[in-house]
């Protein structure tokens, strides 16, 4: 009825590697996963620096032809250039977030 010694040690270190085996690739998953949301926010960090950082508001509020443009642009009144439409699509985003980003 008893199993011999040997063959029970070798269900044993079976089931003990099995254990490790879905450990080690249940990490695996998990650190993928946090890298690829770690990434995804960094990437939509950096994108809305990179954007908001080529904006001058002064130079923008200061001269009347630009500021007109860049309103006309968000009220859809005229076709934007590259850099409003950008920021035209980022506006609500920042009211949403409280310019939190």
């Amino acid at each position: 009825e008893r199993l011999p010694r040997a063959l029970s040690y070798r269900f044993l270190l079976c089931g003990y590697l099995h254990f490790l085996t879905m450990r080690i690739i249940i990490s695996a998953i998990l650190v993928a996963l946090t890298c690829g949301l770690a990434s995804c926010e960094m990437t939509e960090q950096e994108f809305y620096e990179k954007v908001f950082e080529e904006v001058d508001p002064d130079f923008i509020l200061d001269n009347e032809r630009i500021l007109t443009s860049y309103l006309k642009c968000f009220y859809g009144e005229i076709e934007c250039n590259a850099h409003a439409e950008v920021v035209k699509k980022s506006i609500p985003d920042v009211l949403a977030t409280v310019c939190g980003r």
